[in-house]
C-alpha cells in the first residue's frame, strides 16, 4: 500500500477514536446533531405531504359550487339539468352534479359501526368524477365503485377509526355494501366520509329527501380562471341559485402550510446552527486539551494538513454518527405522526430529502471543525513540548 495512502488512514483511525474520547460531551454532541438532523428529517416529508395532499385536493374540487338560495349544501337541491346547460358556457370544463348527506340527519348506518359526527356521505357519478379529476382520483388503495353494484369507497380516517379494510362490507341504508376502496385527501371532514353513485345517494336521503332530477349542488370547473366571475354571475341570473368558491378558501389553508414550513424549517434551522455550536465547542476544548499531543506529532513527521485532516474526521465522525440516529429518529417519528396522528399515506423522505440531510450533516461537520481544526494546526512542537 502507497504510504501516503497508510498515512491518511492512520490519521483517519486515530481521529475517529479520539472523536468519542469525552464521553459526556460527546453524548451531548450526538443529541444536539440527532435532533436536528432528526426534526429536518421528520418535518420534510411531512410537509412535502401535506402540500401534495393540499394541492391534489385543490384540483379535485370546483372552481364554483352551485346550491339552492338560502340554504348550504347539506340541505340545498338543484336541478341536475342546470348542470348540462352549465357545461355549454364559455370557459367551462366540466359540470358535475353531486349530492352530500350527513350522517348524523340521515342515520344510513347500522349500529354496529361507529361514525364520527361529520362524517359524510358523497354521492358521485363515476366516469364524470373521475374524467374531472374530482374526489374519486384521491383513491390510494383498491379502486373506484362500479356503478349500479353496491359498491362503496371510503376515506382513510374513517377506515382506521372503524377498523375497516377492503374486503369489509358496511351497511348503509338496508343494504350490504361492499369496501372496493379507500381514498385519502388531507382534510378530516372528507377522509371520514365516503363515496357512492350519485343514484344510490338520493334513494337514500332523508329529511329532506332529494328528490328525482335534483342533487346537492353543482361542481362546476374552468378552462381558464378567468371566465369564473363572469360564469357564476351568469348562473345565479339565469337559474336563481346562490354559488361560491371553494377554490378561494383552500387556497389560505395553502398559504397556511407555507406558513408552517417556514416556521418549522426556521425552528430546524435554529437546531442545526446550536448543533454546529455546540460540536465545534466540543471539538476546540478537545483540540485545547491535545495540543501536547498534535505537537508531538508534528515533531515526528505530521505535517498541518494532517493536523487539519484530524480533527476534521472527527468533526465527521461526530456529526454522522449523530445525523444517524437523527435520520433513523425522525424516520420512526415520520411513521408515527402520518399513520397515527395525521391519518396520511405514508411518505417516508425521498430521496432529494434524503441527500440534502446527508449533505447538511457533513457541512455541518465541515463548519464546526474549520476553527478548531486550523488552532491545531497552529501548535508549535518547541513551545508546546516546553510547556510554552
Amino acid at each position: 500500500m502507497d504510504g501516503s495512502v497508510m498515512k491518511h488512514l492512520c490519521v483517519c483511525v486515530f481521529a475517529a477514536r479520539n472523536a468519542f474520547r469525552r464521553r459526556n460531551l460527546t453524548l451531548i454532541t450526538l443529541g444536539v446533531i440527532a435532533l436536528g438532523i432528526g426534526l429536518f428529517s421528520a418535518i420534510a416529508p411531512i410537509l412535502e405531504n401535506m402540500n401534495t395532499m393540499s394541492e391534489k385536493y385543490l384540483k379535485s374540487v370546483g372552481d364554483i359550487i352551485i346550491y339552492q338560495n338560502a340554504t348550504n349544501i347539506y340541505t340545498s337541491q338543484v336541478p341536475v339539468s342546470i348542470a348540462d346547460n352549465v357545461s355549454l358556457m364559455e370557459g367551462v370544463l366540466s359540470a358535475d352534479p353531486e349530492i352530500v348527506i350527513m350522517l348524523l340527519q340521515s342515520h344510513l348506518l347500522d349500529e354496529n359501526v361507529s361514525i364520527m359526527p361529520y362524517s359524510s356521505l358523497f354521492g358521485l357519478d363515476r366516469d364524470s368524477n373521475e374524467r374531472h379529476g374530482g374526489l374519486l382520483t384521491a383513491v390510494v388503495r383498491g379502486r373506484p365503485f362500479e356503478e349500479g353494484r353496491n359498491e362503496v369507497v371510503i376515506g382513510s380516517r374513517l377506515a382506521d377509526t372503524n377498523a375497516l379494510d377492503i374486503g369489509n362490507t358496511l351497511m348503509i341504508g338496508m343494504a350490504p355494501y361492499d369496501i372496493v376502496g379507500i381514498y385519502t385527501t388531507g382534510t378530516v371532514i372528507n377522509d371520514a366520509s365516503f363515496i357512492i353513485g350519485i343514484d344510490a345517494a338520493r334513494n337514500m336521503t332523508r329529511a329532506p329527501a332529494i328528490t328525482p332530477g335534483n342533487c346537492s349542488f353543482i361542481s362546476v370547473k374552468m378552462k381558464d380562471p378567468a371566465y369564473t366571475d363572469g360564469v357564476s354571475r351568469e348562473v345565479e341570473e339565469g337559474y336563481d341559485v346562490a354559488t361560491s368558491y371553494p377554490r378561494n378558501s383552500l387556497k389560505g389553508a395553502l398559504d397556511t402550510i407555507d406558513m408552517i414550513r417556514s416556521a418549522a424549517y426556521t425552528i430546524a434551522g435554529v437546531v442545526l446552527v446550536s448543533s454546529f455550536l455546540i460540536t465545534s465547542s466540543v471539538l476546540f476544548m478537545n483540540v485545547k486539551e491535545r495540543l501536547r499531543e498534535f505537537a508531538l506529532f508534528k515533531a515526528v513527521g505530521w505535517s498541518n494538513g494532517d493536523v487539519i485532516e484530524c480533527v476534521l474526521v472527527e468533526a465527521l465522525a461526530l456529526s454522522l454518527v449523530g445525523g444517524v440516529v437523527g435520520i433513523v429518529a425522525g424516520t420512526v417519528l415520520t411513521f408515527y405522526l402520518q399513520v397515527w396522528v395525521l391519518y396520511m399515506p405514508l411518505l417516508l423522505q425521498s430521496v432529494r430529502t434524503m441527500l440534502l440531510t446527508l449533505a447538511m450533516t457533513v457541512i455541518l461537520a465541515l463548519v464546526s471543525g474549520i476553527y478548531p481544526a486550523y488552532r491545531a494546526s497552529r501548535s508549535r512542537p518547541g513551545s508546546v513540548l516546553r510547556g510554552g
